[in-house]
């Protein structure tokens, strides 16, 4: 995954304990998260201006810090679990016994929460943490017993999806309860983007939230397994098999190359970089492409007669641009 907060740091995790940050997306340093490169890292979130969770295998959650552009070294959180003592009726907090991998870490600035989901133990579990630098998670009753992939903060709610269409929310980082899915699918992946929370999954699935607790189904032109998506303007999603496309309205995808082979798994817009902001992607065997709006803006070619256009032929359709015909 790659993520950065308002102070522009890329920061990507990996395979083998292995991350790298950036200050532009172009030009990238490496190293090693620790744990001597044992622990794969499977997502990367950012908290207010400069802080960084990874979500690991092996029930591992670390943290780092960003500074000019650089970030500090990796610390391990604890995961807490609260039990009550037998007999005394008081309630211990003590080491967690969770061991699976967690998939997806997010914070909540409504909240002021941390959030990590993972792969499901017989216990149901989500692990919640309250304040911007905490070095702990407490775990807490998931209301599910599928795999969650990932979570994702909203205004009001906190949502994580996972396998077999699951949908879970909590509207305080505290209780968790499962809605209706109007999919069975896997759902890998969900955003909050206007107003709604939008979750893909597996065989070209898009669900879109029309309230607190519904979701529906959203017809598309996509049948890969959709592991990404991201808003700006515009929809982006990556495919399983390596593709990106692109979508106004979340039903018509349109494919855009990345002019490379390996396959991609995280894609972030940031405004802050280059002139007009600035698309970055990662992916298998330490990928890392970038694409500038200004780059990909659109081209035209138009026929004059005696001043006056009479044609326009579009030669490059664009990066997300919408093309429209009008005339008077």
């Amino acid at each position: 995954g790659v993520q950065t907060c308002a102070l522009p740091i890329f920061v990507s995790v990996g395979n083998s304990s292995v991350y790298a940050y950036s200050g532009d997306g172009s030009v990238w340093s490496p190293g090693l998260v620790g744990f001597a490169g044992t622990i794969g890292f499977n997502q990367v979130a950012c908290g207010g201006t400069n802080i960084y969770f990874a979500a690991g295998d092996y029930a591992t959650i670390v943290k780092s810090v960003g500074y000019g552009n650089t970030i500090t070294s990796w610390s391990k959180l604890s995961l807490i679990q609260e039990v009550v003592v037998p007999g005394l009726g008081v309630v211990a907090r003590v080491g967690a016994s969770y061991t699976a991998s967690f998939r997806s870490v997010a914070y909540s600035p409504y909240f002021d929460t941390w959030t990590a989901v993972g792969v499901a133990t017989a216990t149901p579990t989500v692990f919640c943490g309250v304040g911007i630098g905490t070095s702990s998670l407490t775990q807490r009753y998931s209301d599910t017993l599928s795999n969650l992939n990932c979570v994702v903060a909203g205004p009001n709610q906190i949502v994580a999806v996972g396998d077999n269409g699951t949908i879970i929310r909590s509207v305080n980082n505290l209780v968790w309860e499962s809605l209706t899915s109007p999919t069975n699918q896997n759902l890998n992946k969900v955003i909050y983007a206007n107003g709604s929370f939008i979750a893909v999954g597996n065989n070209g699935v898009v669900i879109k939230s029309i309230n607190s607790s519904v979701f529906q189904y959203i017809y598309t032109n996509i049948t890969d397994n959709i592991i990404d998506i991201f808003y700006k303007d515009f929809y982006v999603i990556l495919t399983s098999t390596g593709k990106l496309y692109y979508s106004f309205d979340l039903t018509t995808w349109v494919l855009r190359s990345t002019n490379q082979s390996n396959i991609l798994r995280s894609i972030l817009f940031v405004p802050s970089v280059g002139l007009e902001g600035r698309y970055v992607s990662v992916g298998w065997g330490g990928t890392a492409i970038y694409s500038d709006p200004t780059y990909n803006r659109a081209t035209a070619t138009a026929n004059v007669t005696a001043g006056v256009v009479t044609s326009i032929t579009i030669t490059e359709g664009g990066f997300g641009r919408s093309e429209e015909h009008t005339s008077e």
